[in-house]
């Protein structure tokens, strides 16, 4: 009789020690869930919007994993059964996640930019017609014309000024004439370029990597 009463107080305390785990289990997760934000990122975003609902979702990611795991007691960062419930938590928090990962790294590359000399109407000029950078400030210094043998403009001055800066002696008076066109040519001729004396797209973009330098 002892023997029984000594193996249902056993069996009650092994019981009772499952339940305070299984408690203590969820009020402690195993990971640090908290969602971990760029210092990156541009707080004067040409889009106030996206900055907050970075912030928003950021938290949304840890408030979702702790959720999980003390209602239910799934780990969202490892799929740790094959069951509807645990897949689909996993999914959500991992969608989540990557979305408010691609916030942040919108607004790092604005912050990169304006760094770079771009303000909030170039970058959102640049996201909405989707152009990079170099041809962005092509356009923007250059217009959208090719500039040849003849021509007189500010944006012959701004090229003069960009081959002078490379080391080519020529007037600065934004008349593209013989020694504009001659500076162009060997610019071209010295980096794979075909030596037109015609300046395009590319014989520009050229020009401002190497003035970055």
């Amino acid at each position: 009789m002892k023997r029984v009463a000594v193996a249902l107080v056993i069996i009650i305390l092994a019981v009772i020690c499952s339940v305070q785990f299984f408690k203590l289990r969820r009020l402690s997760p195993p990971e640090d869930y908290e969602y971990v934000f760029r210092e990156d990122i541009d707080l004067d975003y040409h889009n106030p919007v996206l900055v907050r609902e970075y912030y928003d979702t950021g938290y949304m990611v840890g408030s979702f994993a702790r959720e999980m795991w003390h209602s239910r007691g799934i780990n969202v960062r490892l799929a740790e059964s094959d069951d509807a419930a645990n897949r689909n938590a996993v999914l959500r928090y991992n969608r989540l996640r990557a979305y408010t990962d691609s916030l942040g790294a919108r607004l790092a590359q604005s912050r990169a930019l304006k760094e770079a000399g771009f303000n909030n109407a170039d970058i959102a000029t640049m996201e909405a017609e989707r152009i990079s950078p170099q041809t962005y400030r092509v356009r923007k210094l250059f217009g959208e014309q090719t500039l040849i043998k003849g021509e007189k403009n500010n944006a012959v001055w701004e090229l003069q000024g960009r081959l002078i800066a490379r080391g080519y002696e020529i007037p600065h008076d934004g008349y593209y004439w013989t020694e504009t066109e001659e500076a162009v040519r060997d610019l071209q001729a010295k980096n794979g370029l075909f030596p037109s004396g015609m300046v395009h797209r590319e014989t520009l973009q050229l020009l401002l990597n190497q003035s970055d330098k």
